[in-house]
C-alpha cells in the first residue's frame, strides 16, 4: 500500500470543510456547542448520513510538521524533539547541510520550516536513509508543513451521553481533538507576545498522537483494513462453476456470446462481489425515484424490505441481495415505490419493459452501473503459474433467453443482454463462463471445476489488469507457448456451432 501527504489545504477548499474552534464540547444543557467537534449544526445529528461524512478541520496557528513526514525525518535526525521543543540549537553545515549543535544556532518549528529545503537530513551513507531523504524533496514544504488539519466525521468518535456508570464518555480521538485545539488556542494567544516552544511541541505531539491512533485503527490485525477491506476478499469473493458459452448464430469470432478478455459471471454473484457498489447504486437509483416508501416481499407475503428512504441502511439492500442469491422464485418479485403524490415513478419502467418492475431489473442495473469500468480476477485453484490468476471484463449473466433493451433515448439504460422475464419457463444462469480461450491456460475443462471470482475496485488496480490483459506475457505460457488458444475446447466449438 502506497501512502501520500495530502494537501489538506487543498482537500479544506474544495470540500468547503467547517472550522472547528471551540474546545468546549457541550453546553449546560448537554447540548453539542455549536462550533465543537460534536456540533450538529456542522456534522448533523447522530444517526444521520451528514454525521458519517462531513469533516472539518483545525486552523494550527502556524505551521507543523505533517506526522507522516514528522516519522520519516525523525528516523533520520533523532535530535528532532529537541529543536521543536527548543531545548537546543543547532546550525545548518554549509558544506554538507547536516545539522549540528550550536549554542548560536536557530531553534523551533519555525527554524525547521524557514531552512528545511537548505537541510540534509541524511548524515551517513546509508541507502535506506537517502530513499527516506528523497522522498521529503517530492512535496512542497508547504505540504510537509500543514497550518490545518483535519477532524474526521464524529460518526467515529461520537461522544456517548449515556454510560452505565451514568457519566459521558469521550472517545480517545475526541479527547485528542478537544487537546488540539485547547492548545491551538493557547499557541494563538501567547504567540502574539512570545514564541512558545511548549505550545508548539504540544501541538506536534498532539497531532503525532492523532496519526498514531488513526493508523492503528486502520492498519494493525484488528483495524478497519483488515476487518473491513481484506476480510472483503473472503467476504465478497464467489465461487462457482465454470461451464462454456452458448453460441448462437456465429458467423466469425466477432459473435461470442463472451468475448476475449472478458468472462461472463452470474447476476447475483457480481452482486456479491461489487456489493458496497451495488448497494450504493440501489441507494441511488430509489432516491431518484423521489420515492417516499419502498417495499419488496419474499413472494408470501412476508415484507423484507419496507422502509421510507430516510431510513434505508446497506442492511436493507443487503437482505434484498442475499434473497435474491437464496431464492431464485423470488427474483421476479415486483419491486414496488409509493410517493407522498401517490404517483407511480415506476411506470416508466414497467411500460418499456411490457411488464412490472422486479427486483431483477433493480439488481441488473445497480450491477451494470457498479462495474462499469471495473474487472474482476479469476483465480483457478491450485496455482500452476501466472496464468492461474488472470483479470477479466464481466459480462452480466441472467438468463438463458435475454433481449435487447434500451429505455428511453439515454445511453444509461441500454443493454444487450439483457433478462427475458417475459419468459414461461425462465431458465437462470448460475454458472461462470469464461472465453474459451483462457480455459487451457487456466489448467481448467468443463468437468466441474470451479474458479474464484473476485472483484477489483480502485481504479488504479483496474487500469493496470486493462494495460496488461494483452501484454505478451498474458498471452504466452511460461515456456512461450501460445496459452491463449482453444485446444480440446474446440470440438465443443464445432458442435455448438454446427448443430
Amino acid at each position: 500500500m502506497q501512502l501520500e501527504i495530502p494537501n489538506i489545504d487543498k482537500i479544506i477548499k474544495e470540500n468547503e470543510l467547517p472550522l472547528i474552534s471551540n474546545p468546549v464540547y457541550l453546553e449546560e444543557k448537554n447540548t453539542p456547542t455549536k462550533n465543537g467537534i460534536f456540533s450538529y449544526e456542522l456534522f448533523g445529528r447522530p444517526g444521520s448520513p451528514k454525521r458519517k461524512f462531513q469533516f472539518g478541520y483545525v486552523n494550527l496557528g502556524k505551521r507543523f510538521i505533517n506526522p507522516i513526514a514528522y516519522i520519516q525525518i525523525s528516523k533520520l535526525f533523532s535530535k528532532l524533539p529537541s529543536i521543536i521543543q527548543g531545548s537546543k540549537k543547532f546550525k545548518i553545515n554549509e558544506t554538507n547541510g547536516i545539522l549540528v549543535e550550536d549554542e548560536n544556532g536557530g531553534t523551533g518549528i519555525d527554524f525547521l520550516y524557514k531552512n528545511f529545503g537548505k537541510i540534509n537530513f541524511d548524515d551517513r551513507d546509508v541507502k535506506s536513509r537517502k530513499v527516506r531523504n528523497e522522498l521529503l524533496t517530492i512535496y512542497d514544504k508547504n505540504e510537509i508543513f500543514c497550518e490545518n488539519w483535519l477532524i474526521i466525521p464524529p460518526f467515529y468518535y461520537d461522544i456517548n451521553l449515556r454510560t452505565s456508570e451514568g457519566a459521558r464518555s469521550i472517545d480517545e480521538l475526541g479527547s485528542l481533538y478537544i487537546r488540539l485545539i485547547s492548545l491551538t488556542n493557547i499557541l494563538k494567544t501567547e504567540g502574539a507576545f512570545f514564541t512558545s516552544y511548549n505550545a508548539e511541541f504540544n501541538i506536534q505531539s498532539t497531532l503525532n498522537d492523532i496519526y498514531r491512533l488513526l493508523a492503528n485503527k486502520i492498519s494493525m490485525k484488528q483495524g478497519l483494513i483488515q476487518r473491513d477491506l481484506l476480510g472483503k476478499n473472503i467476504d465478497y469473493t464467489v465461487r462457482g462453476v465454470i461451464s462454456a458459452p452458448k453460441i448462437r448464430n456465429a458467423n466469425s469470432y466477432k459473435d461470442q456470446a463472451i468475448p476475449y478478455n472478458h468472462v461472463g459471471v452470474p447476476l447475483y454473484m457480481l452482486a456479491t462481489t461489487f456489493f458496497p457498489f451495488v448497494v450504493a447504486e440501489m441507494e441511488k437509483f430509489c432516491q431518484e425515484l423521489r420515492a417516499y416508501k419502498v417495499f419488496l416481499s419474499n413472494g408470501a407475503g412476508h415484507e423484507i424490505l419496507a422502509s421510507t428512504l430516510d431510513s434505508l441502511s446497506s442492511a436493507n439492500f443487503e437482505k434484498v441481495i442475499k434473497l435474491y442469491t437464496k431464492s431464485p422464485e423470488n427474483r421476479v418479485q415486483e419491486f414496488k415505490v409509493t410517493t407522498t403524490d401517490k404517483s407511480n415513478p415506476l411506470a416508466y419502467f414497467s411500460k418499456a419493459l411490457g411488464r412490472p418492475f422486479t427486483v431483477t431489473d433493480l439488481l441488473y442495473i445497480a450491477v451494470s452501473a457498479a462495474i462499469k469500468d471495473k474487472n474482476v480476477i479469476l483465480v483457478r485453484y491450485p496455482y500452476t503459474d501466472y496464468r492461474s490468476v488472470c483479470g477479466f471484463k464481466p459480462v452480466i449473466l441472467t438468463t438463458e433467453k435475454t433481449t435487447s433493451m434500451q429505455i428511453g433515448n439515454s445511453e444509461t439504460y441500454k443493454w444487450d443482454r439483457y433478462p427475458d422475464l417475459k419468459s414461461k419457463n425462465i431458465s437462470w444462469i448460475d454458472t461462470i463462463q469464461p472465453n474459451l480461450s483462457v480455459i487451457s491456460g487456466l489448467g481448467g475443462d468443463f468437468d466441474g471445476d470451479t474458479v474464484a471470482v473476485k472483484g477489483v475496485y480502485t481504479q488504479e488496480a483496474n487500469i493496470e489488469i486493462t494495460e496488461n490483459s494483452m501484454k505478451p506475457m498474458m498471452l504466452l505460457g511460461p515456456s512461450g507457448e501460445n496459452s491463449r488458444s482453444v485446444i480440446k475446447d474446440a470440438f465443443l466449438s464445432l458442435y455448438e456451432m454446427t448443430k
